[in-house]
């Protein structure tokens, strides 16, 4: 920087006529007033801010510009002037004395552009050397306190400013803070330029005209003559400097006449400078500092004293290294989502997940730059030169557009020494990439369909299962057995498998939409098309094939187990990495939904999604606004860090019951078999299945205006009891069927075929219904039996050896002249003309009549040749047939009708038994004879009252009208009842005394029992454990247990109730009662509950057979029903 102080004591005439008009305007002073003196002050500090660049700085010494104006874009150039101390008692030249007249800028314009420019003063100071648009000063008031109209040409101008502004500044030298230049105008690309105070001869300065003494040190003339530019040079010690090594740089400047100053500068920033003293002409200044790499770069700057522009030179110090490249990393942590299967769905477009990338770098010079390149696009980070630097960015999967995640990480170290990360990219992939929701699922949604015809039933199982002789119309008993249990209604209550199977195979390639509608793609189908609706209401019924039905039966005890939902995801990601997915299962109480799973992911929360195709929601299919994150568009299961799962079904219920899995290949069965859909001649084919072969268990189905449960010996319920399903016999489950609707409407079972079981069917409305049982080849249906609602038809169900599974009895608890009970089986022998390597032989009960209470049982004998049939009630009467495939053998080619032995209304006595067989089971006859001969009675399970002792009979008829027994009381009526069983009756009084319904107690303290009757009477204080922790359920019970246990029924069910009655009866055993006993035994007998059992005896330690506990119950509701 220079500093001119230029006085003059007088206004010479030849300057008046050389300066330009603008400087010429100063007029003289009248002739008597005393001459006006002038003083010249310098500026200190002048320097251009520019909007356009609001961070940098333009104090360029070799440039000595001061800018005015506006760029190209309309951004605003402004300059910043400020003066040395003014009063000399500042340390300025201005006497202290002195009275002025007047003040002017003096700018020395430079270029060709003409405007109007206007001052204005400033609030505040600047630093020349690092000043910028941001951090200029404000100025004082927007009201411009100065202005000067330039013209184009290039000269010296004089800008008038009024004495108050001077006098403010002299107030006190912290308010001389200088002015700010700034253009009038507003059009772009316009600017005028002036010398800065850099200039030698040119520089802005402040010229005030005052009365009064002459200042004390007057500065020299500059010298004007001088143009030939100074000389300059510089050495570096040492020459190659090593990062960390002092180095020096001296920079020297020499000039014929008198040198100005020389300067060491980096960009911007002034790093040593040095003055010259009077007319030096020759300068040298010195910088040491610690060399950097890759290098240390320098601007030298020597000026003379007169008017040429000073010489600059610009130099780079190379500073030698380890000659090594950066040592580079990157790591990316998957936030929200750690793994995905398959791979392709790491990244969907907008699915919200979040990379977060950590770039490392190390070099022994010092890293210059860290990069880390994000599709393409560089995030650079710079640093001073450490030697080791670290930077972390998160990427996030939110553009619907994006198609590929790509990053790499590369750093230039002190020596410009270059090194990077291998490239690592990912495909993002698309919604229409999800093969799955874009190109195999329909856009319809779920939708209960009609029945299934037995021509369906054919095209699913094929001709061979589903009849046994086709010519003659006659249907496989297993077949049709099977058809009437699952597959006649297996679209009534939705088609969620059969729509999953269609898109499993579309997805799988094995059928495409142009099979079942020509030239429509999958989104396009409807349930119109075709052969779409057929093809699904095939598929539904898939569910019900060998591999299919097995799988899940034996998936059913795990189902609901942690362990199982492990195994069920390991499959499910095995399928999809073999792009074969299959069909998830999945169960709430007793309802059942099919999905297809198409991708896993594994959350950072420690939770897995299990992402599904739910035909339930269809709106995010071939949806390209669809939104991947949306679970009702893109719905999921949720599998806990605890192992358990859920799923949204809808926005009101959540499901997390059972799960199941079937492979793809399971699903479709037999796919080396196909079989046409229909007899058109472009009817598609599908795999064909074979129908489940049912061997250690039972499958009971039931249809129609009832609802069924079977019951133990131990008291286990497994069935709808009471408007519930229940699952508690061991080895039994309930066959939900997959299509989420009423499991009540047909309901279906597997049961244990080895036990013993009691079943009870009851009325839900006046109709009928059709139950069955299926196991191996054997069958037992009760078809279109009338039933009304609140009456219950029993069965017994017992094992059987032979060809006959089972033994059952069924006992009416309703009037009925006109059903059906069919029984079939398959035996070993070979019928030639049919091909088959057993023979199928059938036995139907028709037109069979059963009045309310009578029983009637069936079994085969051991060679199946016959039916063994008893009743213990008589009151039955039915037609008999009985056929055989063997008649195929001997029948005519064009036999048309079913071969087959009839006997009509056969009505067996009571407590009798027969045997039917036919007389030749081969005959080609279709009215064959039917052999009965009566044969010694087998009982079957008789009608539970006469079954009791007689003097029972009419009030244990009476306790079943009131509803307080349960199935397991009602046989074997002499053997003791158990503690379990009386809770159960006991219970059964106090509901219905109370009209309330009981609850079993929350925390079971019982180690020997789980029974939910036990728990209830537990809670309501009838019963108490043998010990705190033991019940003893099949432990028997004695009369005075059974007196406290009633006593407190009624307490629970009347709690007004007094117990205090007096009683004045002395039993002759009264010694044997217990303290405790004592009054509950006393006021059973006082209410003619428990009466004595001769010689004025109460026998209260003796036990208590069920039927005798039946009437104490039944007598009890009687004499406190009304209360």
């Amino acid at each position: 920087m220079k500093t001119r102080i230029l006085i003059a004591f007088t206004v010479m005439i030849t300057m008046l006529f050389s300066m330009p008009a603008a400087y010429a305007a100063i007029a003289p002073s009248p002739v008597n007033a005393p001459a006006p003196k002038t003083v010249s002050i310098g500026s200190t500090s002048s320097v251009y801010v520019d909007e356009s660049s609001p961070a940098a700085n333009f104090n360029i010494l070799s440039e000595q510009v001061l800018s005015v104006g506006k760029d190209e874009f309309g951004f605003e150039r402004q300059s910043l002037i400020r003066f040395h101390p003014i009063k000399e008692s500042d340390g300025g030249l201005l006497p202290d004395d002195a009275e002025i007249t007047d003040a002017h800028i003096r700018l020395y314009k430079v270029g060709s552009e003409a405007g109007t420019v206007n001052l204005y003063r400033l609030a505040g100071g600047f630093d020349e050397s690092t000043v910028t648009w941001k951090t200029k000063p404000v100025i004082s008031s927007s009201t411009a306190v100065a202005s000067a109209d330039l013209p184009a040409k290039a000269g010296w101008y004089n800008v008038k400013i009024p004495v108050s502004l001077l006098e403010a500044w002299l107030t006190s030298s912290k308010l001389n803070h200088g002015i700010a230049i700034r253009p009038s105008w507003t059009e772009a690309g316009k600017g005028i330029s002036f010398r800065s105070d850099e200039s030698s001869l040119h520089p802005p300065d402040l010229v005030i005209s005052y009365i009064g003494s002459s200042p004390d040190s007057p500065a020299p003339t500059p010298d004007t003559s001088d143009t030939d530019p100074c000389t300059l040079t510089y050495t570096v010690i040492p020459e190659n400097p090593r990062p960390g090594e002092p180095m020096t740089i001296t920079a020297s400047a020499s000039d014929n006449k008198a040198l100005s100053h020389v300067t060491i500068m980096r960009g911007t920033k002034l790093l040593a400078r040095q003055e010259a003293i009077g007319n030096q002409t020759t300068l040298s200044v010195s910088y040491v500092e610690t060399a950097e790499l890759p290098a240390m770069t320098y601007t030298l700057i020597a000026d003379d004293a007169a008017d040429p522009l000073p010489v600059r030179r610009d130099i780079t110090v190379p500073v030698t290294g380890s000659g090594s490249a950066p040592d580079v990393r990157i790591t990316a942590e998957w936030l929200g989502v750690e793994r995905t299967v398959p791979e392709r769905y790491s990244l969907i477009a907008g699915d919200g997940q979040r990379v977060v990338l950590t770039a490392s770098a190390d070099d022994p010079d010092g890293i210059k730059s860290l990069t880390v390149t994000i599709n393409g696009m560089p995030h650079e980070f710079t640093y001073s030169g450490e030697t080791s630097v670290c930077e972390t960015l998160t990427w996030t999967n939110d553009d619907p557009d994006e198609t590929r995640f790509s990053y790499y990480a590369s750093a230039i170290d002190k020596e410009n020494q270059y090194a990077s990360t291998p490239h690592e990219s990912f495909d993002i992939a698309g919604l229409d990439d999800i093969r799955l929701y874009w190109n195999s699922t329909p856009s319809f949604d779920n939708d209960t369909m009609g029945d299934l015809s037995w021509d369906m039933m054919v095209s699913i199982f094929g001709a061979d299962e589903c009849w046994w002789v086709e010519k003659w119309g006659w249907k496989s008993a297993f077949a049709l057995g099977f058809y009437n249990a699952f597959i006649k209604d297996a679209a009534k209550i939705g088609t969620c498998f059969g729509m999953s199977t269609m898109s499993a195979e579309i997805n799988n390639g094995r059928i495409s939409s142009d099979d079942l509608e020509s030239s429509l793609l999958t989104h396009q189908l409807s349930r119109a098309n075709s052969y779409t609706g057929e093809y699904i209401l095939a598929r539904q019924a898939g569910q019900y094939g060998k591999d299919v039905f097995l799988k899940r039966a034996a998936q059913y005890p795990e189902s609901n187990n942690l362990s199982n939902t492990r195994v069920i995801l390991g499959q499910v990601e095995n399928d999809l990495r073999r792009e074969r997915p299959g069909i998830i299962g999945i169960r709430e109480d007793d309802k059942g939904h099919a999905l297809v799973p198409w991708m896993v992911r594994y959350m950072e929360d420690g939770t897995i999604r299990i992402y599904v195709y739910d035909c339930n929601k269809v709106s995010g299919i071939r949806n390209p606004d669809g939104n991947i994150q949306d679970s009702s568009q893109y719905p999921y299961i949720e599998i806990r860090t605890s192992g358990r799962w859920s799923y949204a079904f809808n926005s009101s219920k959540t499901w997390n019951d059972r799960l199941f899995y079937n492979q793809y290949e399971e699903v479709l069965g037999n796919s080396s078999r196909l079989n046409k859909l229909c007899d058109t001649a472009d009817a598609p084919f599908i795999t064909d299945h074979t129908m489940p072969t049912i061997t250690e268990t039972v499958c009971a189905f039931l249809f129609g205006s009832a609802d069924m449960y079977f019951e133990d010996d131990q008291g286990r319920v497994t069935g709808i009891k009471d408007g519930q399903l229940k699952e508690e016999i061991p080895g039994s489950q309930a066959l939900i069927p997959m299509g989420a609707g009423n499991f009540t409407d047909n309901e279906a079972y597997l049961i244990p075929g080895n036990v013993k079981l009691n079943a009870k069917v009851a009325g839900i409305s006046q109709g009928s219904y059709t139950l069955g049982l299926l196991s191996g080849a054997s069958t037992y249906t009760v078809e279109e039996k009338s039933i009304k609602s609140n009456t219950a038809d029993r069965l017994i169900i017992e094992p059987a050896s032979g060809y006959s599974k089972y033994k059952v009895t069924l006992a009416s608890g309703s009037r009925d002249d006109d059903f059906t009970i069919r029984m079939s089986t398959q035996i070993p022998g070979r019928v030639k003309k049919l091909g088959t390597d057993f023979i199928g032989r059938e036995y139907i009960f028709e037109q069979l009549g059963m009045e309310e209470g009578k029983d009637i049982s069936l079994s085969l004998n051991e060679d199946a040749g016959g039916v063994i049939v008893s009743t213990a009630t008589g009151g039955v009467i039915f037609d008999v047939i009985m056929r055989s495939t063997e008649s195929a053998d001997n029948a005519q080619e064009d036999q048309t009708s079913i071969p087959g032995s009839r006997r009509a209304r056969i009505s067996p006595d009571a407590k009798k038994s027969v045997t039917l067989e036919p007389e030749n089971w081969a005959t080609d006859e279709t009215d064959g004879t039917v052999n009965v001969e009566e044969i010694g009675y087998a009982p079957g399970a008789p009608d539970a009252a006469n079954a009791a002792s007689a003097w029972a009979v009419i009030e244990i008829e009476q306790a079943i009208a009131h509803g307080l027994t349960t199935d397991g009381i009602l046989s074997d009526f002499r053997k003791n009842i158990t503690r379990r069983e009386f809770c159960e009756i006991s219970v059964k009084l106090y509901e219905k005394l109370s009209g309330g319904t009981a609850v079993p107690v929350s925390a079971n303290p019982f180690t020997d029992t789980n029974n939910t009757e036990i728990l209830k009477a537990y809670n309501l204080g009838i019963v108490k454990g043998v010990s705190p922790d033991r019940f003893a359920p099949d432990q028997s019970i004695t009369r005075q247990e059974i007196c406290v246990m009633l006593m407190r029924a009624l307490k629970a069910a009347i709690p007004s109730l007094n117990t205090e009655a007096a009683h004045s009866t002395v039993f002759a055993d009264e010694n044997q009662i217990a303290q405790w006993a004592i009054d509950a035994v006393r006021y059973m007998n006082s209410k003619g509950i428990m009466k004595g059992v001769g010689s004025n005896m109460i026998n209260p330690l003796g036990n208590t057979t069920r039927e005798q506990a039946i009437i104490l119950v039944k007598r009890t509701y009687e004499v406190f029903n009304n209360y």
